[in-house]
């Protein structure tokens, strides 16, 4: 199984318990207190079937983004028309 090598920071949170991090989160005011070395081993999977599923994901956030400013357009239409008598 490939594995892959990776930096894990280990950093002091705001409410004084310890987070891990993928990156280092200094920048951002934490207190690095260490950092750890680990390989994560990479799942087994179909990589073009998991490509399919997030851009079909991503289309479904899309479209209900959407759908939803296409009801807000709309009900502002409706008010402006109630507003005007009609």
């Amino acid at each position: 199984m490939e594995k892959i090598k990776t930096t894990l920071f280990i950093h002091n949170g705001y409410d004084g318990k310890p987070f891990v991090s993928s990156s280092d989160m200094r920048s951002c005011g934490y207190a690095l207190l260490g950092t750890h070395e680990v390989e994560v081993p990479v799942p087994e999977t179909d990589v073009v079937q998991a490509e399919v599923d997030a851009l079909y994901e991503q289309a479904g956030k899309i479209e209900a983004d959407a759908l939803e400013k296409v009801h807000e357009l709309k009900a502002k239409a409706k008010k402006l028309k109630e507003s005007q008598g009609e």
